[in-house]
């Protein structure tokens, strides 16, 4: 994760890792910006692991 974010790394209960909510997410397959509030949600759980892969 870039050094200059600033959010708050946390750990999920349900999944059992740590990560991030955040309201955008990139599509794995086509790279595309994804909103969450287009999809009914205000944020999204972005797990460590995903974020290291993203390069975020």
């Amino acid at each position: 994760m870039n050094s200059n974010s600033n959010h708050k790394v946390v750990w999920n209960e349900r999944l059992g890792c740590y990560g991030i909510w955040r309201a955008w997410r990139k599509h794995p397959k086509s790279q595309q910006i994804l909103w969450a509030r287009n999809y009914g949600k205000k944020a999204w759980f972005i797990p460590m692991d995903e974020l290291e892969r993203e390069g975020a």
